[in-house]
């Protein structure tokens, strides 16, 4: 019984039947809210296994919502299930990790990857998404879907933050970026920190991301 449900739901494509019954249940009603229990018991127990494992209770919760919520939903529990390589980034997840949304997700692993030393833990391609880690920072990378932003996305992206990164040496980065002609947007410099009684003392410098971000890097050398 249990392979036979196991193969039954293999062949199901989760996103695309909740899609399809969102539709269909939009089409059919002339109320522009519905109760998303509807959809829940329609579609949860044909859900594949992949898919119920991503918090489906919290997306299911009872309520009314718009037809346009429901259908972000259904895109971005799409997103989340979409195919992925790799895996767990090395030492487990850590307890704070930026997502940014980027507007190139190309151009931005290049410019982390190939220029800064981060290496790829995970990424789900078809959904714009890339998990990265470099030692003990990790950070998420996702093109803009429109999900998160708060408001219209205008470049510099992230303005009033700077995402501090601790690293062994400045050196390796600044010739890195150099060679690829990468302007720093503040050159490295000594810097003193007042923590209570004592001070903390690093060299540090900041540079922007493709889309602005600023990033500060900073090491005990």
């Amino acid at each position: 019984m249990g392979s036979k449900r196991q193969a039954r739901d293999a062949d199901i494509d989760a996103p695309k039947v909740m899609r399809q019954f969102w539709l269909t249940w939009s089409q059919e009603t002339s109320h522009s809210r519905m109760c998303f229990e509807h959809l829940g018991s329609a579609v949860w127990k044909h859900a594949s296994t992949s898919f119920r494992h991503i918090s489906m209770p919290g997306y299911l919760s009872y309520g009314s919502i718009s037809i346009e919520q429901g259908e972000n939903m259904i895109d971005q529990l799409a997103r989340n299930s979409a195919a992925s390589d790799g895996g767990h980034p090395e030492g487990g997840f850590a307890a704070l990790v930026p997502e940014l949304s980027v507007t190139d997700l190309d151009r931005s692993l290049a410019f982390w990857c190939d220029l800064l030393g981060f290496q790829v833990a995970y990424s789900r391609k078809e959904a714009g998404f890339a998990y990265l880690q470099r030692g003990a920072i990790q950070i998420m990378l996702c093109r803009a879907n429109g999900e998160w932003e708060t408001a219209e996305l205008q470049v510099p992206f992230g303005r009033g933050i700077n995402f501090q990164m601790q690293v062994d040496s400045l050196d390796p980065l600044v010739e890195s970026l150099t060679r690829a002609g990468w302007k720093l947007y503040r050159p490295v410099e000594e810097k003193r920190y007042r923590a209570g009684e004592n001070w903390s003392i690093c060299r540090e410098f900041l540079v922007q991301d493709p889309d602005g971000y600023l990033l500060r890097f900073a090491a005990d050398e």
